[in-house]
């Protein structure tokens, strides 16, 4: 039975519910345990730092009887979002439903209007992976597109086709589709959020995918973007991953309505274009052949 992260915890103090981690911090997020990754440029090194914090949060739930899954879609007994009022803040209560403000890069998609969250008892897991890219792909916003478009090529397609379960498609509906992120100028950082917790960290094997995937995509772009001149750079982007008509009409719904076996060609197809990058070449090699448990259990050697 799903139990909100804000008992699950334990959280004495509603108003400082964040706990210290090795790497990091862990806090209630409405149902969701989620915690903080300090930064590093390093895979291996992410790898480890999240081994680290899993297995510290585990220790701390299975002390309080519970437990961590990656299950991206789930019902909520109404009891819990009654109990936890919106005055206990937004942070740990269950009477908001996902963040603000998500953006989606794609102006033409009509996301889905969100349910009231205090009669509607489903939550979602997210996985949200952030990636400093600077700020000068920030503030062009043809090139911020483009660099979620890649990112959706390769990371969102993999997370649908690893990911086939009617949960995982009904996450989607809610919240996490194509083309979510966020951004911080000030960092020079995005914030890619379409993937699910299950597709990001249910495995080490998964997340090193993820992470070195994501960190391979953004070095092509930044590349491309540093290499040439404003519009040069966009016009290899668009040779690459089409025009913006071609991600809305064919990326963007083969993610949304979760269509695994199209998600899978996408990525193959953008893969071949991006053969050169051997690096990526590699790791899309590794996901179109990798096989992600399809029970919602944390899979990690601790």
């Amino acid at each position: 039975m799903p139990i909100p992260a804000y008992y699950a915890l334990r959280i004495a103090d509603p108003l400082e519910p964040e706990i210290a981690l090795p790497h990091g911090i862990v806090t209630p997020d409405g149902m969701a345990v989620e915690f903080t990754v300090t930064p590093t440029n390093s895979v291996d090194t992410i790898i480890e730092y999240l081994r680290d914090n899993l297995r510290t949060t585990q220790q701390m739930l299975a002390a309080n009887g519970c437990g961590i899954s990656v299950e991206p879609y789930f019902h909520t007994d109404p009891y819990y979002i009654e109990q936890l009022p919106e005055r206990f803040g937004k942070q740990c209560s269950l009477q908001i439903l996902g963040c603000a403000p998500d953006v989606c890069v794609y102006d033409d998609i009509v996301l889905p209007k969100r349910p009231d969250p205090r009669t509607y008892p489903w939550r979602t897991s997210g996985g949200h992976i952030h990636v400093q890219i600077g700020q000068q792909i920030l503030q062009d916003n043809a090139a911020l597109c483009y660099t979620i478009a890649a990112m959706d090529y390769v990371l969102g397609t993999a997370a649908t086709y690893l990911c086939p379960s009617e949960q995982a498609f009904q996450r989607k509906i809610l919240y996490g589709s194509a083309g979510m992120m966020r951004s911080n100028y000030d960092l020079g950082t995005l914030e890619y959020r379409t993937l699910s917790g299950q597709a990001l960290i249910q495995t080490e094997e998964v997340a090193r995918m993820m992470f070195t995937a994501a960190q391979n995509v953004c070095g092509i772009m930044m590349d491309i973007y540093d290499k040439y001149s404003q519009r040069e750079a966009i016009g290899i982007y668009k040779t690459i991953f089409g025009g913006y008509s071609d991600i809305v009409n064919s990326l963007v719904p083969a993610i949304n309505t979760h269509n695994v076996d199209r998600c899978r060609a996408i990525q193959d197809d953008i893969g071949n274009r991006l053969s050169e990058y051997a690096i990526l070449d590699a790791v899309i090699h590794d996901m179109q052949s990798y096989v992600l448990p399809q029970d919602f259990d944390l899979h990690w050697r601790f």
